[in-house]
């Protein structure tokens, strides 16, 4: 048990692809990370009130009372600033740079408290925050241990030239790599599971959305695109195609080759997509549906022959050396406000069905070469 626990660690965090991983997922990872900065700007904000009003109460506190109280308005400046960044949706770099600066106020703010004799542990609870807060902000295991180098380093020139004694620069420079080294595996831990869970979401929402066969997207998508793209008046047209004599290609060659014609059908369209400005989903079986969008073709009912074409022009291996040359017919309908997806459906199957006839009348049909 104790092995195999070892050996899913090995394979699964040190063999981590972390910055493929990241880059998968770096949109909701670097929002996820603004709310987090946020949130420890607030815990920071909270802390530094707590000690100004501890050491006002205290005996001979007053002194570190002031320095603490004296970097408040700064800290509540950026908290605000990092909600409105937030808020707003700006840049992400905008809002972890919030953290960033924070960092090198409270070093700059430590500097000053390391010269002044008898404020030790307000310096270390203040070095631990930052460590922690930065190191579970950067999520690539190199980039944390650049920030923590860049943290011991101010450490360590702050208290060369503050120390008054051998001791508490060994003593302090000793806390402040146990500190590191804890917040690094911390937060390599804390990111690990987060990227995981990322990437875990990210192939729920992957095959809830696309069809696994053809990897376009489902019917439950095409509804979903269908009325955000009519409620956001980008919607143009529908567009649908579907395999000519696919039964008899089917019952012929068998149902591996079935879905391979479809799987080639789909690779075709799919290459449509972003040159044409048509997002194609599959509907059901050998039929495909595509939203035109109006900053696409301004004419993409003239499309349609196009893509026959390309279709019919590769054949496909089948049993025995067989090769097929695939035919599909295709029909278009514009959108007209208050039009629902099943009766633009229906439109342009109507559309489908005449060019099927025509193509029957001249003879077009799937041909062994």
């Amino acid at each position: 048990m104790k092995s195999n626990f070892l050996h899913r660690m090995n394979v699964d965090f040190f063999r981590y692809e972390w910055r493929e991983m990241y880059q998968k997922n770096k949109e909701a990872i670097q929002w996820e990370n603004a709310v987090f900065t946020w949130n420890s700007l607030f815990f920071i904000l909270v802390v530094d009130v707590v000690l100004t009003i501890f050491f006002s109460a205290i005996e001979d506190g007053q002194a570190e009372a002031l320095r603490l109280a004296a970097i408040l308005p700064i800290i509540v400046i950026l908290f605000i600033l990092s909600h409105w960044i937030y808020r707003l949706k700006l840049n992400y770099f905008l809002t972890v740079g919030v953290i960033y600066a924070v960092g090198t106020l409270m070093f700059i703010f430590c500097s000053y408290m390391i010269i002044t004799p008898e404020v030790d542990t307000s310096f270390y609870v203040l070095f631990l925050i930052i460590t922690l807060l930065t190191t579970l902000v950067v999520d690539v295991p190199s980039r944390k241990l650049a920030v923590l180098f860049i943290w011991n380093l101010m450490l360590v020139i702050t208290e060369y030239y503050g120390a008054t004694d051998a001791r508490n620069f060994r003593t302090l420079f000793i806390h402040g790599l146990i500190v590191s080294f804890a917040s690094y595996l911390f937060g390599c831990y804390t990111s690990w599971r987060k990227l995981k869970g990322f990437d875990s979401e990210r192939e729920l929402i992957y095959a809830s959305t696309h069809d696994r066969l053809t990897n376009l997207h489902n019917r439950e998508k095409l509804y979903i695109d269908f009325d955000e793209l009519t409620e956001q008046q980008e919607l143009l047209g529908v567009m649908i195609f579907d395999i000519n004599s696919f039964k008899h290609l089917n019952d012929t060659y068998g149902h591996i080759f079935g879905d391979r014609a479809i799987q080639y059908v789909a690779e075709i369209l799919s290459k449509c997509e972003d040159r044409y400005g048509i997002q194609f989903y599959r509907y059901g079986g050998d039929e495909f549906v595509g939203l035109v969008r109006r900053f696409g073709e301004d004419r993409p009912g003239d499309l349609i022959p196009h893509i026959k074409r390309a279709i019919a022009e590769e054949p496909i291996s089948a049993v025995d050396g067989v090769k097929i040359r695939l035919q599909v017919s295709g029909g278009y309908v514009e959108f007209n406000r208050g039009d629902s997806l099943e009766r633009c459906v229906n439109k342009a199957d109507e559309a489908m069905y005449l060019d099927k006839e025509q193509m029957k009348k001249s003879g077009q049909v799937s041909t062994e070469v």
